[in-house]
């Protein structure tokens, strides 16, 4: 029961700070040096990997913190959420 409410409070932290990134990205102008067209093709290509539930391409885009924290017990915590609620239908 504690390992099942910790899984919980990993995903609710991970989707919090993943929807933060997404409304702080919205709402600022992007740093010099960055290209709004890569920035929302890099967030689309994460969308698809996940909405496909594809490990190793996730993995090779994460830096060593998020790998650190994004286990592959993690990951199919978060999978399993999203196989519950279905694949993307569209992305704006």
């Amino acid at each position: 029961m504690v390992k099942n409410k910790t899984y919980k409070t990993i995903y609710i932290i991970f989707m919090i700070a993943f929807s933060l990134g997404v409304l702080v990205g919205c709402a600022a102008k992007l740093p010099e040096g960055f290209d709004e067209a890569d920035v929302k093709a890099e967030a689309e290509n994460v969308i698809r990997l996940v909405d496909h539930r594809d490990m190793d391409g996730l993995t090779n885009i994460l830096t060593e913190e998020m790998k650190a924290g994004l286990t592959e017990e993690v990951m199919a915590q978060i999978f399993s959420v999203l196989d519950e609620s279905g694949s993307v239908e569209t992305i704006e």
